[in-house]
């Protein structure tokens, strides 16, 4: 059984060989998934996040949110801790910790429901996630509790062995890939030719 390290460094290691091409194609399927979740199109505050690198990039469906009157939040790091901020424009941002392109605005977002579209660098079909390993997705969700938990990987990113956790990692309630939608709850998935 491969360690939490061995597993996020092989994970990083495939999403960062994928050709920007690659990303761009994978990302579209992956906010077709999105457009076609139930999950999505009811929830009225969607917590998304900018991409770094290779990441899943959801700027399409974050811009389409915004259009359709959602509320579009994007996270902040602030210390040891990370809150969203609501934003109006994908161009209210602006390079922050880690690098990653984070909300300028001051409208910070507390509230306990929405969808939050969480990134990562693996994924296994238990619901469980490695992220970079810093926690704050982990400690946001220990606050927040009650919103909705989507993870968003590409298919390469996803094990099926399970992840070591621990009693502070949250689990994911779906899992959002470019040919899966999981549903940790109902304990399936949906495959999507």
């Amino acid at each position: 059984m491969e360690t939490k390290k061995e597993l996020r460094t092989r994970c990083k290691a495939r999403r960062n060989g994928l050709s920007s091409a690659e990303v761009q194609t994978r990302s579209a399927a992956i906010e077709e998934q999105l457009r076609n979740f139930e999950v999505y199109a009811q929830a009225e505050v969607i917590y998304g996040y900018y991409p770094l690198g290779n990441e899943v990039s959801l700027l399409h469906i974050l811009e389409s949110a915004l259009q359709q009157q959602k509320t579009v939040a994007l996270p902040r790091v602030n210390g040891d801790s990370m809150d969203f901020y609501r934003i109006r424009d994908l161009g209210e941002v602006r390079e922050g910790c880690f690098h990653v392109m984070e909300p300028v605005t001051q409208d910070r977002i507390e509230t306990a429901q929405g969808l939050v579209l969480v990134p990562g660098v693996a994924f296994d079909v238990f619901g469980n996630r490695i992220g970079y390993g810093k926690g704050y997705y982990d400690r946001y969700f220990d606050r927040y509790p009650k919103l909705t938990r989507a993870g968003i990987a590409y298919d390469l990113q996803v094990t099926e062995e399970e992840i070591a956790h621990w009693d502070g990692d949250m689990q994911m309630q779906y899992l959002i890939t470019e040919h899966r939608i999981y549903d940790f709850a109902a304990k399936n998935e949906k495959i999507v030719e």
